[in-house]
């Protein structure tokens, strides 16, 4: 065997020793969600927050996003140099490029599953805010649609529209300044919620997540919140609080969405408020059977019908291939994850919507 080959072996030995340690890792938090919450999330949440504090320095451009373009860029300028006869291999085979790739990915996979992953097996968050979570009947599940609602045809009158009726929420900019106050308050009625908050960084190829169907993701590699700006206006708030709500190591996305409508409705801020009472009762409203539906509907204030129109319209202008083959993409994800709804984890939401209405319903 030649020295190359060797060098090859080992690397794919170490990738392979340094995967089955994340599916140790995975399997051991599995068996123990209070340790996951009380010891490992803390950790996952100052990594977070450090990461954070030092790629925010890099101004306005998601850090992930960066290193896509300088990769494609170095991988463009090798190409061009070799057409061009001004650049030489180094003699690597197949075999010791594919041990140096396995390596890599290993590597990343292993600071993924340590850094912030293992979150996914943690106690539910429920338990940490003292809600108690029961299945519920479809006549309560009415009853907190029918109070979201309410809310919602609230809320959607106390903000700005433009000149065509819809809600106007004032731009990437200005929310991504009053996204961490929103946290912020909520930490004051939860301290749970505590942590460092930074804002939320734009993709610069937003349309190209929506393709994909993906409005934001956090990147624990970086610390960051990456949001997709080319989604309906009730959205954006939404989700931004959504995925700080990931960097503060809440992992499963029903407890994330659960996390934003609380961050919403805390805030005191009208665009913020709209957004919560908004998904939280578009979530309700699409668990219901057609009755709960049909009569619901007809309640709607004409603000909220615009837009849940709008939304609507937007969305179908990405329905397709791509789209499809985003969300499989998560939900594969999700489920090696521990997270066996897959992307329906998202509606799961409801149930904490629910056990909440009924909780403050009952104080």
């Amino acid at each position: 065997m030649t020295a190359q080959k060797k060098r090859a072996a080992v690397r794919f030995g170490v990738s392979g020793g340094l995967v089955l340690l994340c599916l140790a890792a995975c399997a051991a938090a599995r068996r123990c969600p209070e340790w996951v919450a009380s010891y490992y999330r803390p950790v996952s949440k100052a990594v977070s927050g450090a990461l954070g504090a030092v790629f925010s320095l890099i101004p306005r451009v998601p850090a992930a996003e960066l290193c896509v373009y300088l990769l494609a860029a170095l991988l463009l300028t090798r190409l061009v140099m070799r057409l061009c006869g001004r650049a030489r291999g180094r003699g690597r085979s197949w075999l010791d490029r594919a041990g140096r790739a396995c390596l890599a990915c290993a590597g990343a996979l292993c600071f993924f599953v340590f850094a912030w992953g293992l979150n996914y097996y943690a106690a539910p968050l429920s338990d940490s805010l003292g809600l108690p979570v029961r299945g519920y009947g479809e006549q309560e599940l009415f009853e907190a649609a029918e109070h979201y609602l309410d809310q919602a045809n609230q809320a959607a009158e106390a903000v700005e529209r433009r000149s065509d009726g819809t809600f106007d929420n004032g731009g990437y900019a200005v929310l991504a300044g009053r996204a961490p106050d929103a946290m912020r308050a909520l930490a004051r009625r939860y301290p749970f919620f505590e942590g460092a908050y930074a804002p939320p960084k734009a993709v610069i190829a937003s349309p190209a997540l929506s393709l994909l169907g993906i409005t934001g993701v956090y990147n624990p590699f970086f610390g960051e919140c990456n949001v997709n700006t080319d989604v309906p206006d009730t959205t954006l708030p939404f989700t931004m609080l959504h995925e700080m709500a990931h960097r503060l190591g809440i992992a499963p996305e029903n407890e994330a969405n659960f996390a934003a409508f609380l961050a919403c409705a805390e805030s005191g801020d009208a665009a913020f408020a709209y957004a919560g009472y908004y998904h939280a009762f578009v979530y309700c409203y699409n668990a219901l059977g057609k009755s709960g539906r049909e009569a619901l509907a007809e309640r709607m204030g004409d603000a909220l019908r615009l837009d849940c129109a709008a939304a609507a319209l937007h969305y179908s202008r990405y329905a397709g291939g791509l789209e499809q083959a985003g969300t499989a993409l998560n939900d594969a994800y999700l489920k090696a994850f521990g997270q066996n709804s897959g992307v329906n984890s998202y509606d799961e939401v409801v149930d904490l919507l629910v056990a909440y209405y009924i909780q403050n319903e009952n104080a």
